[in-house]
């Protein structure tokens, strides 16, 4: 595939089950999902080209084992993680001994970022009962 320019990506697996009546894209089993974004982060490290750049924005460790095994396996260094301030601290803290690893805080007005914060939580509730540990 020839092309003039550089892609940076930033894939994120969130998905809003209960607001796509409108288009009806999204998945109904969350099993898709996880294939879905796993599928395109191999897609990402067999066709990405020099000063391509790739954030995996996602709190999943299945698919955060895949990217990792993708950098390794392929030699790649365009390959960088992010996680929502807050959750998956120590995910975090682990990817950043070897990888650019971002944590992001949402801002703005509290009637718009709080319906954010609670699709954030609805998303990642297996996460939930780690914040107890």
């Amino acid at each position: 595939l020839k092309r003039d320019h550089f892609c940076g990506v930033k894939l994120v697996r969130g998905a809003y089950y209960n607001q796509d009546f409108k288009h009806n894209i999204l998945f109904d089993k969350i099993e898709d999902t996880h294939y879905n974004y796993d599928s395109a982060l191999t897609f990402f490290s067999k066709n990405n080209k020099l000063n391509d750049n790739l954030i995996c924005a996602t709190h999943n460790e299945n698919s955060i084992d895949l990217a990792v095994d993708l950098i390794k396996n392929n030699q790649l260094n365009n390959i960088e993680f992010a996680h929502l301030m807050g959750m998956s601290d120590k995910l975090s803290n682990k990817l950043a001994k070897n990888y650019v690893t971002y944590k992001y805080l949402p801002f703005g007005n509290f009637k718009d970022t709080l319906p954010y914060l609670i699709r954030r939580l609805y998303e990642n509730y297996p996460m939930i009962s780690n914040l107890l540990k």
